[in-house]
């Protein structure tokens, strides 16, 4: 039963994640806003957490929250920040400069910025259509951007990490020969 709260909902979501991981290249979870035992576990467990931010000051201070305590309580330092809704290029680049700034000061964390989304008046019924299937528009250019950005980012980091391993993997079979 779903309702039942003593179903742990994130222990099930795991035990499904963890039953699949080998079949795709990437599992994307959209955890709800807010600082919930579900939602923090999920993020703890996660390989890489892509953190959205709009320029409402709630918004903002969630997204500080839920990286202080994924960093307190489960040794979390690398997220991913996404600017959501900006309006202008000023106002992501303060939400960038000041999300940044405060969490590196005060958390010793870092965030890798995948860009922004510039706020879109559409109707709810066409925002998946413009996102995913309208090549010329700047939404769906910019989410291509993001993506862009995020896989350049991985497949960067596992080269460094072959190439740690290749350097490793000489010097030990040039010790044992």
């Amino acid at each position: 039963d779903l309702f039942n709260r003593s179903l742990e909902i994130d222990r099930v979501i795991i035990d499904i994640l963890v039953n699949h991981e080998k079949d795709y290249d990437y599992i994307i979870l959209d955890c709800p806003a807010g600082i919930t035992k579900e939602t923090l576990t999920l993020n703890a467990y996660s390989d890489y957490r892509f953190v959205v931010v709009t320029p409402d000051k709630s918004s903002v201070t969630d997204s500080y929250s839920l990286i202080k305590i994924l960093n307190k309580e489960f040794g979390v330092n690398d997220n991913h920040l996404l600017i959501n809704k900006m309006s202008s290029d000023g106002q992501y680049q303060r939400m960038i400069k000041t999300l940044s700034e405060t969490v590196e000061t005060f958390l010793k964390c870092r965030l890798h910025i995948l860009g922004g989304i510039q706020k879109e008046d559409l109707p709810d019924d066409r925002f998946d259509t413009v996102l995913l299937h309208q090549e010329n528009n700047a939404l769906h250019k910019n989410f291509v951007n993001i993506v862009n950005r995020f896989t350049e980012e991985i497949e960067g980091e596992a080269r460094i990490q072959d190439m740690h391993y290749s350097s490793h993997f000489e010097q030990v079979a040039s010790l044992t020969v």
